[in-house]
């Protein structure tokens, strides 16, 4: 009997482990709360973009790799990442001047992605001027965009 219970503790303290290890290193991991938390500052939150898009007064700038923005993106989005950053951007910077009257938008994988914030600030520092991280990134995006038939 002493057995079964040690088997059944080892059993479930490797499973601890194993949720664990998942929630820190799995890119997808699930949030561990419920309640959206408020957009911070230079933050948009997922309905307001949509809103603002609606008003055409949003660009949309995909912070994420190649192959995730070929599968699905923002309507619209220019793929501009770190990766490939100022040759992305000097294919696309006369398009982003024309429309620097809008709100920029970039958005990258989920909300713990570091992505977004790194484009927005290189955004910023050649000098335009409301540009906005989407706060949840494309984990909040996506069905945002089919809730709006998108």
């Amino acid at each position: 009997m002493k057995r079964i219970i040690l088997q059944i503790l080892i059993l479930m303290g490797l499973a601890v482990v194993a949720g664990f290890a998942t929630k820190e290193f799995h890119p997808y991991a699930p949030a561990m709360y419920l309640v959206v938390s408020p957009a911070g500052e230079g933050e948009v939150l997922a309905d307001d973009a949509l809103i603002w898009h609606r008003k055409e007064l949003v660009v949309w700038i995909d912070a994420r790799k190649l192959e995730r923005y070929e599968k699905r993106h923002a309507p619209e989005a220019f793929l501009l990442n770190e990766y490939d950053f100022d040759e992305q951007l000097f294919e696309i910077y006369a398009d982003l001047a024309n429309l620097s009257d809008k709100r920029f938008i970039v958005y990258c994988d989920a909300e713990d992605c570091k992505a977004s914030h790194v484009i927005a600030d290189a955004l910023r520092d050649r000098g335009f001027q409301e540009v906005y991280v989407l706060k949840g990134g494309w984990r909040a995006l996506e069905p945002a965009l089919d809730k709006a038939n998108l």
